[in-house]
């Protein structure tokens, strides 16, 4: 792998990093700052109103997807006008679907009380707060395509400044807007249009800056790259429709089958969940651009090999964090919630364990995109989703499982999708032996164990009451896991490789 493909990983990995850990301490204090202001069941409504981006999401898996791919391989062949026709393409058609969705989206907000279960005193404020949550994810979506550039260049670390910026001031906004004003929804809604609004003015100037030779004009418009981006971009929508029948469907069947307070008990929980994939996609994304810039370069023994390694490395990497959480999870709900919250760790146990399997392999699905065999992933996925819909609801109706259920229903099924059809395929496309990255699945396995059951046994003979004392006692933990690794896991060629790393400044 050439260095000028890999001198921005360290600070994208780093940067990434840095994402997550905001992510994290925004989730611990805003969770109980919404439950102080508006209890349980608008932390429900909250967490339900956040979905939106996921669903309106769906057009930038076209865009970092399909473009993003046609648009790397154009740069990197130093064919300009290819690119500024696909730039054009993707911008005009992304343009008229989100024009075309207005209407709809209006109609829900204004009718959002006919499709969910909102609690009677947030019924008024509802419809606002939904439009405005639409409305910043829309903007977001444009935000996407102009960081594709920065994406081409291996530059994540450039889009994760921008969504530094842009967490501070949703945040900054809702907190500022509570306290000074009054505890009312819709202020969310417009905090998160204004962050939108800002993320998608720092996108333009990376667009300016990285690539100044890509100009909007309609002529570049052309119907034959229509077709190129639609006929990838199809397969990888569907595919994302699969993943949210797989990962967001959840609060969906709660809060129609067991009401607004349990969709604010599961939302707690959920959003650890959330926190580890948000982990893990960040993570992935770091790999995800040097794949796709190796196939442009036909450097096709070197994805086998990277691969390996990034399957490797993302199962360890995240196994540690989920190892931390359900290990001292009871400590965590008490000084975080409250002890009535505890009741929570067994359906947190739930939710996390097998992620350390699904998303191990989430470094695998750039070779499908980079390959653009897309087409059987997104059935598959589809069909799976659909199978973890059924059984949700199922278990849901048919058992005294409650949300338990639903949680259950995604363990089962996801696990069965990454755990056996995601790797071999990988494995087919790239015509090397079916259990090539199953065996690497297991580091991260083992990895969650050892985290796990230090952090157990550690908060099981120890009382912990304050943060300070859970911090320290987690980084403990991460010291005795990472030498267990390092000695135990990693071969002696991987270490050195690891010391190279961390020593060159200029990799």
């Amino acid at each position: 792998m050439s260095k000028s493909v890999l001198k921005h990983v360290p600070m994208n990995f780093l940067t990434n990093m840095i994402v997550f850990g905001l992510n994290i301490i925004i989730n611990l204090y805003m969770t109980p700052f919404y439950i102080t202001h508006l209890g349980i069941d608008g932390l429900g409504v909250v967490r339900m109103a956040l979905l939106l981006p996921i669903y309106i999401g769906l057009a930038t898996i076209i865009i970092s997807g399909a473009v993003g791919r046609f648009l790397t391989l154009s740069l990197h062949e130093k064919n300009v006008n290819a690119a500024n026709e696909f730039f054009n393409t993707s911008l005009f058609g992304i343009s008229a679907i989100m024009l075309a969705t207005v209407p709809l989206m209006v109609y829900i907000s204004l009718n959002i009380t006919n499709f969910l279960n909102i609690p009677l005193i947030y019924s008024e404020q509802a419809s606002s707060f939904f439009l405005g949550i639409f409305i910043a994810s829309e903007i977001t979506v444009f935000s996407t395509l102009f960081l594709i550039p920065a994406y081409a260049n291996n530059r994540l670390d450039i889009q994760n400044y921008i969504k530094i910026a842009t967490l501070f001031l949703q945040t900054s906004a809702i907190l500022i807007l509570f306290t000074l004003l009054s505890s009312n929804i819709i202020y969310i809604g417009y905090s998160y249009i204004s962050a939108s609004f800002v993320g998608l003015l720092l996108s333009i100037l990376v667009w300016k800056e990285f690539a100044p030779f890509l100009h909007i004009h309609r002529t570049f418009f052309k119907i034959n790259k229509l077709k190129e981006i639609t006929s990838m971009g199809s397969w990888l929508l569907i595919n994302q429709l699969g993943s949210i029948l797989f990962l967001s469907i959840d609060l969906l069947v709660i809060n129609y089958f067991f009401g607004p307070e349990a969709t604010g008990d599961y939302s707690v929980v959920l959003q650890w969940s959330i926190l580890i994939r948000s982990m893990a996609g960040v993570i992935a994304s770091i790999f995800g651009p040097i794949i796709v810039i190796s196939y442009a370069k036909k450097n096709f023994d070197e994805i086998v090999s990277y691969s390996k390694s990034a399957v490797k490395f993302m199962g360890i990497l995240i196994a540690i964090p989920i190892g931390l959480l359900m290990g001292f999870s009871e400590a965590l709900f008490s000084l975080w919630l409250g002890f009535e919250f505890v009741k929570l760790v067994p359906l947190l146990w739930l939710m996390l364990s097998h992620l350390v399997i699904n998303l191990t392999v989430l470094p695998l699905f750039s070779i499908n995109t980079a390959y653009n065999k897309v087409k059987v992933p997104a059935l598959v996925s589809l069909g799976f989703g659909a199978i973890n819909l059924l059984l949700a609801i199922l278990l849901s109706i048919f058992s005294d499982l409650g949300i338990y259920g639903v949680a259950l229903a995604g363990a089962i099924v996801l696990t069965a999708k990454n755990a056996v059809f995601t790797p071999i395929y990988a494995a087919y496309i790239l015509n090397i032996s079916w259990s090539t990255f199953i065996k690497e699945i297991k580091f991260g396995v083992i990895t969650v164990g050892i985290s796990t059951f230090f952090s157990y046994l550690l908060s099981f003979f120890i009382d912990i009451d304050h943060w300070i004392e859970l911090l320290l006692y987690g980084s403990f933990i991460v010291i005795v896991t990472g030498t267990i690794i390092w000695n135990g896991l990693l071969s002696k060629k991987e270490q050195e490789l690891i010391r190279v790393k961390l020593k060159k400044k200029d990799i």
